[in-house]
């Protein structure tokens, strides 16, 4: 028996919903960080390129190289990315100075 073929419709349903389960995985998991340097460590899990949830690393890389807001992040990373921070400076290992420049920077 030949197996059907998927129409370009359901191979981008079938994307789609890939990324949703990346990002159910990878949410928990960023609401868990508490430092910078537990997010270099999650950000050095990322799947291999063109995997579902690729993306939320390699937004996780900008935001942690430039401590600002990935521009195709969802909002709740946004949000998620800015708690770390905040978390830092709660830490003392940020200045309130520092911390205005990156909350300005996400312009959220």
């Amino acid at each position: 028996m030949a197996l059907k073929k998927k129409t370009k419709e359901e191979q981008n349903q079938f994307r789609i919903e890939a990324e949703e389960r990346a990002w159910r995985q990878f949410e928990p998991r960023l609401k868990a960080l508490n430092s910078l340097e537990e997010a270099q460590s999650l950000y050095c899990q990322a799947p291999l390129p063109d995997s579902p949830g690729r993306r939320y690393y390699s937004n996780l890389g900008f935001f942690l190289q430039t401590l600002s807001r990935p521009s195709d992040a969802r909002s709740e990373e946004n949000w998620l990315y800015l708690e770390i921070v905040r978390k830092q400076h709660a830490a003392g290992k940020l200045t309130a100075d520092d911390l205005k420049k990156v909350e300005d920077a996400f312009n959220l």
